[in-house]
């Protein structure tokens, strides 16, 4: 009993000097610790990155025999593929499989450009792009010089607006396919350089048109012997889908010359049955009105343009292909039950057939 009663003021008297040597020590750790002892080792500061772009990099840089400006994008890839993806398509041209990309541009002097090449800021071809293609596709000069009618495209040296000349998801390396690549160049929402244009807003759009597609009616490929690269020649090409209309006892002169686009468009208008013009105007595009109106009375529809109320446009079983004949042809309009409204005979100008007495001639 007595001994256990000496031990316990033991261990309290060793704690306590334990404790107190702590104490010490603490403050001659944060001074670098006691003489004998190793300080322990600084932390090093954080190193500052060194800028991509510094602005001491302003010697000319040479590429090529070319001085191309300063190295102003340094640190950066001089892989094209890096930032141009042109080899990832169905269809590669085989030009860009077995050369190089300076096979065909080349630096653009001092001009700077968005290329993020960290030597070259822009580039420029290296000959013009007709000379280019037909270094190696003569076979398309030689076999369009037969065509009479060449397409634009290809006598102004524009093969690329067509065809990519690295890689497409199409044959052919085209751009595009049906009416999305002629519109490319030839819709009036399309970059200047076309003169023949297409405004697909208007009223009417040919149905021909708006649910197939351009090249069902034109060639598609770099020439053809019928204007406007027509796969056949007006109006055999209308006849493929619109009934005949030269067929008759009587047909208009320019229906029986196939000459359709006299007086329609063949893409889009902004009037009924897609004319060039009004109704109102269409046949004086041909006829003179004057002859007809020289007299002191004249025909309303006559004077006022209404030459489809008395006559069919494309042909008709009868003489100057009116629609009907006798009375018949006048009581269309001056008949009392006629339709009235603007543009028609007036009350008195009616006959009505209802009355007791009809003069008998």
């Amino acid at each position: 009993m007595r001994l256990r009663q000496s031990v316990v003021p033991l261990r309290s008297a060793i704690l306590s000097a334990l404790a107190a040597a702590a104490l010490l020590s603490g403050p001659a750790r944060a001074q670098g610790g006691a003489p004998g002892n190793k300080a322990e080792a600084p932390v090093a500061p954080p190193v500052k990155a060194t800028p991509l772009l510094p602005a001491s990099q302003t010697n000319p840089v040479v590429v090529g025999g070319h001085t191309v400006g300063t190295r102003a994008t340094a640190g950066l890839t001089d892989t094209c593929t890096a930032c141009h993806d042109v080899g990832n398509r169905r269809v590669t041209h085989s030009a860009f499989q077995r050369r190089t990309c300076t096979d065909c541009h080349a630096p653009s002097g001092n001009r700077r450009g968005k290329c993020q090449s960290k030597s070259v800021q822009a580039w420029q071809l290296t000959r013009p792009v007709q000379e280019m293609c037909t270094e190696c596709h003569k076979d398309v000069v030689q076999r369009a010089a037969a065509f009479q009618v060449k397409h634009d495209v290809l006598t102004k040296g524009r093969c690329a607006q067509c065809h990519d000349p690295h890689g497409s998801d199409y044959p052919k390396l085209m751009r595009a396919t049906g009416k999305a690549l002629c519109l490319r160049c030839h819709s009036t929402r399309a970059p200047p350089g076309t003169e023949k244009r297409i405004d697909l807003s208007k009223r009417v759009v040919h149905r021909a048109l708006e649910k197939s597609e351009c090249q069902d009616c034109h060639d598609a490929g770099h020439g053809s012997n019928n204007p406007t690269l027509l796969k056949k020649q007006q109006p055999e090409l209308c006849y493929d889908c619109h009934k005949r209309m030269d067929q008759g006892r009587s047909v208009h002169s320019a229906v029986r010359q196939g000459e359709c686009l006299v007086c329609h468009d063949p893409h889009s208008s902004d009037r009924k049955g897609l004319l060039r013009v009004s109704r109102e105007e269409v046949c004086l595009t041909c006829h003179e009105l004057e002859p007809l109106v020289t007299g002191n009375v004249k025909h309303a529809p006559v004077e006022e343009g209404k030459c489809l109320d008395c006559h069919d446009a494309h042909n008709g079983d009868l003489p100057k292909m009116v629609v009907a004949s006798g009375k018949a042809l006048c009581l269309r309009c001056h008949d009392a039950k006629a339709p009235r409204g603007k543009g028609t005979p007036r009350p008195a100008a009616r006959v009505d057939f209802s009355l007791k007495v009809v003069h008998q001639s």
